[in-house]
């Protein structure tokens, strides 16, 4: 729907020394389109982390010149 693009993904599950808790984790580098105001992206991002319970860490890294 916003043509946003998954060009890398890493998952893994990280344990706690303190205890049996472990927490699945996955890295994803995005191609986001320039025309997505990244506060927009933010906003859509924060709604589905509440609706998934999840955490979600968004970063900027500069598209690479064409």
């Amino acid at each position: 729907e916003k043509n946003i693009s998954i060009e890398n993904i890493h998952t893994e599950i990280v344990g706690s020394a303190q205890s049996d808790k472990q927490t699945f984790k996955v890295g994803a580098q995005l191609l986001v389109p320039v025309k997505l105001p990244v506060d927009e992206l933010r906003q859509q991002l924060d709604a589905l982390a509440q609706e998934m319970v999840v955490d979600i860490a968004l970063g900027e890294k500069p598209a690479p010149e064409v």
